[in-house]
């Protein structure tokens, strides 16, 4: 699914994330990259699929994610929503900076089996 708008930089603006700004001005470089993605995919998750509620995502949970030029692609992560964990594959284009996103396109695939979480250091349900 292309995305139509990006949400990252406006949830960051939001008073109610000053932990995740400050968070974030602790990471550098690819580290700071692959955070903003992480956050813009939970963000067009939560705006496309009204049903789902994520928390938390694993971009490297089956397969490596990966960075070429300003391109960070993760093709096969783990995102949690309603205490569940899914597949997720997103592709995240940034500016120039890296600063913000200009391009994303995710992909939801199924549940996770609850037998496998511990395996791929997905953290159980709290």
């Amino acid at each position: 699914m292309s995305a139509t708008g990006y949400y990252a930089s406006d949830v960051l603006k939001d008073p109610r994330s000053s932990q995740a700004r400050q968070a974030l001005t602790q990471v550098t470089g690819d580290d700071r990259i692959e955070q903003l993605c992480a956050l813009e995919a939970m963000e067009q998750v939560r705006h496309t699929l009204p049903d789902f509620r994520p928390t938390r995502l694993v971009p490297h949970a089956l397969r490596n994610s990966f960075r070429k030029d300003n391109v960070v692609f993760a093709p096969a992560g783990a995102l949690r929503s309603n205490r569940i964990w899914y597949e997720i594959a997103y592709k995240c284009q940034l500016d120039a900076g890296g600063s913000a996103i200009t391009a994303f396109e995710y992909a939801l695939g199924a549940p996770i089996v609850r037998a496998q979480w511990d395996e791929l250091g997905l953290a159980p349900i709290h």
